[in-house]
């Protein structure tokens, strides 16, 4: 598929590196934006404490941490997202093949960095 762009090689979900809240705990779900997306960090939030310390995991900005999104097979390129669509929102795909963020539309996934679309496993 050309517009793959991750893909979750143990069938446990996608991890993504994300911006998390302060209050985020590693092993602890939480929620991603208002749309029904949740995820699990499975890396403490990085921060200039956890970096000074030589303790922040490689690759991960100051805010960030590497959530599990459960049930999330993949996140793909699917176009143009719409614009002032916020990070995981609701994406859906139009008869024309447009994405939207109409829920009349078919619902393919939630909006993630990169502006791919996190797919769940069916």
């Amino acid at each position: 598929m050309k517009n793959l762009k991750y893909k979750a090689v143990d069938g446990r979900g996608l991890p993504v590196a994300l911006p998390v809240p302060s209050t985020a705990v590693n092993g602890v779900p939480l929620a991603l934006g208002n749309a029904g997306l949740y995820g699990i960090p499975i890396t403490d939030r990085v921060t200039p404490e956890l970096r000074a310390a030589l303790r922040a995991p490689q690759g991960l900005r100051d805010g960030q941490a590497t959530v599990l999104l459960p049930g999330i097979g993949m996140s793909v390129d699917l176009g143009v997202v719409p614009n002032g669509t916020a990070l995981f929102s609701k994406l859906y795909l139009s008869a024309a093949g447009a994405l939207t963020t109409t829920n009349t539309d078919l619902f393919v996934g939630w909006l993630l960095p990169g502006n791919y679309v996190g797919m769940r496993n069916n």
